[in-house]
């Protein structure tokens, strides 16, 4: 989450097809490409304004799972 800005730029993730996350921030700034790829995703594409595409392989459902409930934890 740290390299997504942490917990309060997220406002929202979910998996798409099977190897993508879609992760919604408020300010794509804050977002840092190389601790993502760093952090193991292949891949991080802002395809719009404030939204990402994590390309996380076949562990995107893991993922998106893992990051709605550190955010569910935190609200």
């Amino acid at each position: 989450m740290t390299a997504l800005g942490g917990e309060e730029n997220v406002e929202l993730v979910e998996a798409l097809a099977e190897t993508r996350v879609r992760v919604e921030v408020k300010d794509s700034s804050k977002v840092d490409v190389d601790a993502l790829h760093r952090a193991g995703l292949p891949a991080a594409v802002e395809v719009s304004p404030g939204t990402w595409h994590l390309i996380a392989g076949l562990e995107a459902e893991q993922y998106g799972t893992a990051m709605n409930r550190r955010l569910a934890s935190i609200a």
